[in-house]
């Protein structure tokens, strides 16, 4: 398969398959364009997102579904094509891009088009016209104010809550009064005895390019120090080759159609929090935090988060931020929540069919076990 295909439908609805990283470079300008008409936009829609994924997480396994009406641009379908032998069977399916640094997911679609079918469409194309007759598609990951989630409430897909995602309205200051007011005294306590022990405290982020590098690897120095290093989990980025280069093109090798920023909190001269995060329109979204484990017990982590609220709220720009995810760290701040779900849709082959069976039997099973059972809040299956 060559990496850019073309095929026609019916109407004037064109697809475009992308399967290089390269190729996508090309799409650059078209996919800019069409950001604004982008319906929820989220910073998983950004072209250099997109382009990181391909290039450095996920190299040669995503493959972008563009699809035209009338030449004009109006979805992009990201999925992977899997597969694996099951006993005398190969089972075919769809996915979302799929990896542990990956914290939500979603399609893009022109809010002109919303709710008219458009991943219904490019499903069936990849049935027919790519060669990879799928057995099910499994899209994992999608907020309740994502696209996909409008776009699957009238199919008959399968569609589970599988986790939540932690986010503080930054309207106005009122609206600190919903954080837990035990946390942000003890944060302030934690920074005063900083202070006092350590040294003034600052918080700065990398505004200009030249500071990008500088503070990306900073960061990684403080994550790794901590119980992702080396010495712990291993999951830092200083010990993922792939995820490194994934958040340093995010972060250290971005163009200016995304605003990333990487913020160091310093006591006196030493950085001993940082975080990650992508703003998109008045939302800001923290993908890492990490924290210097020499300095645990004056809770860097927690202060970095309690500056950087205060000044986002403070912000009139600033409308929202979003931690992607729900870490058991943020029960104590008693944030406010948002689901976050799994979706499963099939194909017309006898495996779907099966595949049909095992994904509803296993969904039931997971109601009743909810019942009885409350799920870890920010768990996933």
């Amino acid at each position: 398969m060559t990496s850019i295909e073309m095929h026609f439908s019916s109407a004037n609805y064109e697809v475009c398959e992308v399967t290089e990283s390269t190729d996508l470079d090309s799409l650059r300008g078209q996919w800019l364009g069409f950001l604004p008409q982008v319906m929820n936009r989220s910073y998983v829609h950004e072209f250099s997102w997109s382009k990181a994924v391909s290039s450095d997480l996920l190299p040669g396994r995503v493959a972008y579904y563009c699809v035209y009406d009338s030449g004009k641009l109006i979805a992009v379908v990201p999925l992977e094509r899997c597969s694996r032998g099951v006993g005398f069977f190969s089972l075919r399916w769809l996915q979302l891009p799929t990896d542990s640094n990956i914290y939500l997911n979603d399609i893009l679609v022109d809010r002109a088009y919303a709710r008219s079918g458009i991943l219904d469409f490019v499903l069936k194309h990849v049935a027919s016209q790519s060669g990879f007759s799928w057995d099910y598609c499994k899209l994992r990951k999608f907020s309740e104010q994502s696209t996909l989630f409008a776009e699957l409430q009238d199919t008959s897909s399968l569609v589970r809550k599988i986790s939540e995602c932690d986010y503080i309205p930054c309207g106005e200051r009122a609206d600190l009064q919903h954080i837990s007011r035990k946390m942000w005294k003890n944060c302030t306590r934690l920074a005063r005895k900083a202070e006092r022990e350590v040294g003034e405290i600052a918080l700065s982020s990398s505004e200009l390019s030249g500071q990008r590098e500088e503070f990306y690897r900073e960061f990684m120095n403080i994550e790794s120090s901590g119980w992702k290093g080396h010495d712990g989990s291993c999951t830092s980025l200083a010990a993922d080759e792939l995820a490194q280069k994934f958040f340093g093109a995010l972060f250290v090798n971005c163009g200016e159609d995304i605003r990333s920023r990487v913020f160091l909190l310093h006591f006196g001269e030493k950085a001993v929090a940082g975080m990650l995060a992508i703003r998109v329109g008045g939302t800001w979204h923290i993908l890492k935090v990490g924290y210097s484990e020499e300095y645990k017990k004056y809770g860097p982590g927690s202060v970095l988060l309690q500056r950087f609220i205060e000044l986002m709220v403070d912000d009139p720009e600033v409308t929202e931020i979003n931690l992607t995810t729900a870490p058991y760290w943020a029960d104590r701040w008693h944030f406010e929540s948002a689901a976050v779900y799994e979706a499963v849709c099939f194909g017309p082959t006898l495996l779907a069919n099966l595949s049909f069976i095992y994904f509803y039997a296993k969904d039931k099973l997971a109601s009743i076990r909810d019942r009885w059972i409350s799920p870890a809040k920010g768990v996933c299956d």
